[in-house]
């Protein structure tokens, strides 16, 4: 164990209402929400989107999240039960809604399915930050051991041994990919092919969550052989092929397709 190590105690009930413990989780969840809502209506604005159109978006878009999360959890990491929370399983129901969304009322409006997952992937890694500072308020999703200065010992989840504090290094490495994001669509988003942005994204995002597992303690491992990968690690997989297949597409499209469409 490291002679030097950050004790973390720090209780994951933040507060009691009527009865209702209100977690720190619950918080970062919600205010992942909020800041979704608040980008989505920036976003719209500065497309032009009525209000008629994105409002009821949002409103798939969080049912999307929540129900693929649940599910998502369920059939990659549980054995029964609807506990816990998939980030693979919310990224799934987001883009299944964005993707009817864009074949419904998105073609009425010209929103193609490239173009709205290039203006809400920001949103996306940046809600992300949020919900691993839950994470680590809740010592769950802890790292490995480690002999490192930073090492954290996580009191509440049942050891003393000094860790990783992988949901911290998640954080802010998606809170500078967010911050990047967001510039680029600021100041390239209109220049872009729609898909440029999601696409180089997803491969980001499926990349560090690939290399950070090595620092993570695995919820659950599939054997290939003599080679064992976290399921995260293997569903980060076709995440990055997914992004590379998108990127691909957009950079092969007509440099005059630039548009909604």
């Amino acid at each position: 164990m490291s002679l030097i190590a950050i004790n973390w105690n720090l209780d994951p009930v933040l507060c009691r209402i009527g009865g209702q413990d209100i977690r720190w989780y619950s918080v970062m969840f919600v205010c992942s929400i909020l800041w979704g809502w608040f980008f989505a209506r920036w976003v719209a604005r500065r497309e032009n989107i009525p209000a008629d159109v994105y409002i009821p978006f949002l409103f798939w878009l969080l049912i999307g999240f929540f129900v693929g999360g649940k599910l998502g959890n369920r059939l990659f990491y549980s054995t029964g039960g609807f506990g816990g929370f998939s980030s693979f399983g919310a990224a799934i129901g987001l883009f299944l809604v964005i993707w009817v969304f864009s074949m419904t009322s998105g073609r009425r409006n010209k929103l193609s399915f490239l173009w709205l997952m290039d203006r809400f992937m920001p949103c996306g890694i940046i809600a992300c930050v949020l919900v691993r500072i839950g994470n680590f308020c809740n010592s769950e999703l802890v790292g490995t051991p480690t002999y490192l200065p930073w090492g954290v010992i996580f009191e509440r989840s049942g050891d003393m041994v000094a860790r990783h504090p992988v949901q911290l290094y998640e954080a802010a490495v998606f809170l500078v990919m967010g911050i990047l994001t967001i510039r680029l669509y600021k100041k390239q988003g209109n220049k872009l092919p729609s898909g440029f942005i999601a696409g180089l994204s997803l491969m980001a995002v499926a990349l560090v969550r690939f290399l950070l597992e090595l620092v993570k303690e695995s919820k659950k491992n599939i054997d290939f052989g003599s080679v064992s990968l976290h399921t995260a690690q293997v569903l980060c997989i076709p995440l990055f092929i997914f992004g590379m297949c998108i990127l691909i597409y957009a950079l092969r499209r007509p440099a005059s397709v630039r548009d909604r469409q």
